[in-house]
Order: structure tokens, then C-alpha cells, then sequence
């Protein structure tokens, strides 16, 4: 999120090029507040847990027995392959949501402590209902 200050040309040339509606007013709002320091340290406490569960979730993973992706994001990629859907369906069934690409993998997002057990839990209960 950003702004610019620039010739009318300049902007206009800019106008041309932007992401139609790239940033919701809402979006905007979220940033101007994140200025805050109060709402600042928040956010950065969230990313620190955030980048300590994925650490953790891979690490799990690893431990298990899959060969996950490295990640700086708030999900990570497992390739399963001809497994994809079947993985998805097993997850599907306990009530999480993985986003599968069948044939290739899938993505996982990276939740709250909880969530993240039992995603590692069902994780390694299908692994071992595969060995």
C-alpha cells in the first residue's frame, strides 16, 4: 500500500497501468491505523506468532515424514502428487480446509496453535494410513 505525489502526466501515465480497485478503502483504513504503535506492536506480536507456528507446522511435518516446501509466507506447500485429493478429502473430513491442486499439491494455511495440531495430527494419521 503506498501513495505517490507526482505531475499530473506523470500520474496519469500511472492511472493507466494501476491494479483496478488494488487497494479497498477498508485496506486503507487498516494501514493508516497499523501507523498506530499500539496497533503497530499487535500486528508485529501476530507475525512473530505467525512465522513461529510455520516453523513449528514444518518442522512437524518434516519430523512425519513429508518433504514440505520452504516458506516465508503464511502458508506452506506440500507436494503430494497423485495423493493431492485424497489428502484434501482426509482433511476435509476432520473440518479443514487445505487448498489442493490436484496431481500436484497443496496448500496449507498457517493458523492459530490449535488448528495447526490438528492439521499436523490428521497430517500424520493419513501418512501412516498410506505406509
Amino acid at each position: 500500500m503506498g501513495f505517490c505525489i507526482a505531475h499530473e502526466a506523470v500520474a496519469d501515465a500511472l492511472r493507466k497501468v494501476q491494479i483496478p480497485f488494488g487497494v479497498s478503502s477498508i485496506a486503507q483504513a487498516a494501514g493508516v491505523a497499523s501507523l498506530d504503535p499500539v496497533v503497530e506492536a499487535e500486528a508485529f506480536a501476530r507475525c512473530e506468532l505467525l512465522v513461529g507456528e510455520r516453523n513449528r507446522v514444518l518442522a512437524g511435518l518434516r519430523t512425519a515424514g513429508f518433504a514440505p516446501s520452504e516458506s516465508e509466507a503464511n502458508f506452506i506447500w506440500l507436494r503430494l502428487g497423485e495423493r493431492t485429493a485424497d489428502f484434501a478429502v482426509a482433511c476435509e473430513a476432520v473440518g479443514l480446509a487445505v487448498r489442493p491442486f490436484v496431481g500436484e499439491g497443496v496448500r496449507v494455511s498457517i493458523g492459530l496453535p490449535e488448528a495447526n495440531d490438528r492439521f499436523l495430527a490428521t497430517a500424520v494419521t493419513w501418512l501412516g494410513s498410506r505406509a
